[in-house]
């Protein structure tokens, strides 16, 4: 069983759902204004600013391989004492894992800087991931 009091924000990637604890999200806003940040790689969409400070914005989408039509969302993730925004596409909302099935990880890697911790079973699979 999960941790009963572990909700998470759910996310999909091409027609996987991910989930991050909802502790570690500190917002979900749409999608600021972003600055170009030259020779960033590919999956960084540039700087913002968010509540007077300077925070990267990387592509959830690229990061996961997949390619998105338009990303009107951005998720601020904490990280210690660091924060990042992760723009996506499709926010599914928040979920419990309070009645969720822990499932063995089926050798998926980690996602670039983004580390699996688990994969529950919903109403479909979802990777958990830690920011």
């Amino acid at each position: 069983m999960a941790d009963k009091t572990q909700d998470v924000i759910i996310l999909e990637a091409g027609r996987v759902w991910y989930g991050f604890d909802a502790r570690q999200v500190e917002e979900l806003i749409s999608l600021p204004a972003l600055s170009w940040l030259p020779l960033a790689p590919e999956n960084v969409l540039g700087m913002t600013d968010y509540k007077n400070q300077v925070l990267p914005v990387y592509s959830f989408p690229d990061i996961c391989g997949v390619t998105a039509e338009k990303m009107d969302f951005c998720l601020i993730l904490k990280q210690n004492l660091d924060m990042y925004g992760l723009a996506a596409d499709k926010v599914l909302g928040m979920a419990s894992l309070e009645a969720a099935t822990k499932l063995q990880n089926p050798g998926i890697a980690n996602l670039d800087f983004l580390k699996i911790k688990a994969v529950y079973q919903l109403a479909k699979p979802v990777i958990l991931l830690e920011a």
